[in-house]
């Protein structure tokens, strides 16, 4: 029995050394030396995938940790094609501008990952969706193994208890964007940005860097969950006031005498045009 089994043990180390290999090969991805690589390494890979099957006893935890690595490398060499540059020859037929930007290398366009920070949900989001949820050449395993490998933290939490399954992918993606996409709570947090920052003690260049930055993002965000900021008038521009050292205040009270009705974009204009900053 023992002679039997031995065989096979080897045959699945190799298959898994294998696996480690190709992973670290995508570790190491330089689309100017290995692009050409890609189709070739997806062909042996499921070829291994073939060989594992044959060779695999019913030890479960075994299989799974098997798969798992598997669809992680396998979806990752996939990515790599998919956002692989045509070249001129093969482009022809599909993207009939091609010769136009002919010599051009495009940026790689690398995936999101999102941390469960409310203010960066919108961002992952649009482009999560358009890279990977809505790409007809993935399948749901291949897009729960991005969705997986994209998320950290508090994020990952939130789907990290679904089994690695085509079944499992659109109820993961449901409870994250049901979290996430909720506009209460993303308003509330936003808001509460801009409330609790902390005034200035004294005018620094990096205070006031943090402010402006501050008031800048997490206006625009809720201007694109709906809330019109333009609109709230004289509160926003005094809350981002309030937030000044007492010295900046008083020659913002002298600048903004000389406007008629000075607004929250007077102050940002005050802010980026002083002269300490």
């Amino acid at each position: 029995m023992v002679k039997k089994l031995k065989p096979k043990l080897q045959v699945r180390d190799n298959i898994v050394d294998f696996l480690r290999r190709t992973a670290r090969f995508l570790k190491n991805y330089d689309p100017a030396v290995h692009a050409l690589q890609l189709e070739s390494r997806v062909e042996k890979l499921d070829e291994k995938w073939e060989e594992f099957e044959e060779v695999q006893d019913e030890q479960k935890k075994t299989r799974a940790e098997f798969e798992e690595l598997y669809f992680q490398v396998r979806a990752g060499l996939k990515s790599k094609i998919s956002l692989n540059i045509p070249t001129s020859s093969s482009s022809t037929s599909t993207h009939p501008t091609a010769g136009a930007c002919a010599g051009i290398q495009l940026p790689k366009i690398n995936l999101p990952e999102f941390n469960g920070e409310f203010d960066k949900w919108l961002p992952f989001y649009d482009t999560f969706k358009s890279l990977i949820h809505s790409n007809p050449d993935l399948s749901a395993i291949q897009r729960f193994h991005y969705l997986r490998a994209s998320l950290k933290g508090e994020a990952l939490k939130v789907i990290d208890s679904f089994p690695m399954s085509e079944a499992s992918y659109g109820v993961a993606w449901s409870a994250l964007t049901k979290r996430y996409s909720n506009v209460y709570l993303q308003k509330k947090r936003h808001v509460n940005a801009l409330l609790q920052f902390p005034k200035l003690k004294r005018m620094s260049a990096n205070g006031i860097h943090d402010i402006i930055d501050c008031f800048d993002r997490h206006t625009k965000i809720l201007d694109q969950l709906g809330e019109v900021t333009t609109g709230w008038g004289a509160m926003l521009t005094q809350l981002l006031v309030s937030k000044l050292d007492d010295s900046t205040q008083k020659d913002w009270e002298e600048f903004a005498l000389k406007k008629q009705d000075p607004v929250f974009l007077h102050v940002m204009e005050f802010l980026e045009d002083k002269p300490e900053f």
